[in-house]
């Protein structure tokens, strides 16, 4: 097996150093997720009453909305 040249172990440092920052994104882009989550969860579970009547009353205002454009 031939020895590698200079240039492929340079490609090769930066097909490294791309993978470890698309990991590092990535990483980050759970995390952020994850704490969307969890804020989303605990809103609605101290309010679900308020959750669902926004829900409801955001549905009705779309569909007025869209039966509107016709």
């Amino acid at each position: 097996m031939a020895a590698k040249s200079a240039e492929e172990r340079l490609m090769e440092g930066k097909v490294d150093d791309a993978r470890r920052y698309a990991d590092e994104k990535i990483g980050d882009a759970r995390k952020y997720a994850y704490e969307a989550k969890d804020k989303f969860d605990g809103l609605v579970s101290e309010h679900p009453l308020a959750f669902v009547v926004g829900a409801f009353v955001g549905g009705l205002l779309l569909g007025k909305v869209l039966s509107d454009r016709r």
